[in-house]
């Protein structure tokens, strides 16, 4: 999955509909711009519609919370890029890109900030236990 198409099922899931012409619908666009914005792998263009539809916090928001904590992998490689802007290396911290879109989709569904900070602890302390028995 690359980066237009992750932003893409966020969408998706935001708005609870399955296809892209149905997104289209609910976004009061033609389902050519999102075909477009594909194409054109462009990101600015969602990021633009976002902030008029007033969800730009729901979809790139919460991602950012996330990508801005200091949750390190391997060699300090950070799980997801500190600038927000460039599509989640699985080739970095071989992680598979749906487990990623999971866990974003979960922080980015999740409004208690307490909370938030609970299941990254409750995560990073996984990852923790996960690297001791492969040092065992």
């Amino acid at each position: 999955m690359n980066e237009i198409e992750f932003y893409i099922e966020k969408l998706l899931n935001y708005f609870n509909v399955t296809t892209i012409s149905d997104l289209a619908e609910v976004m009061e666009i033609k389902q050519s711009s999102i075909s477009s914005w594909k194409i054109r792998n462009s990101i600015s263009a969602i990021r633009k519609k976002c902030r008029e539809l007033g969800i730009y916090k729901e979809i790139f928001g919460e991602l950012n919370d996330f990508s801005n904590s200091s949750y390190n992998l391997n060699n300090h490689s950070s799980l997801i890029d500190n600038s927000n802007n460039k599509y989640i290396s699985t080739q970095i911290t071989n992680i598979p890109d749906n487990l990623i879109f999971e866990l974003n989709s979960l922080f980015s569904r999740i409004t208690d900030e307490n909370l938030k900070k609970e299941i990254s602890y409750k995560i990073e302390d996984f990852i923790i236990d996960i690297k001791k028995q492969i040092r065992e």
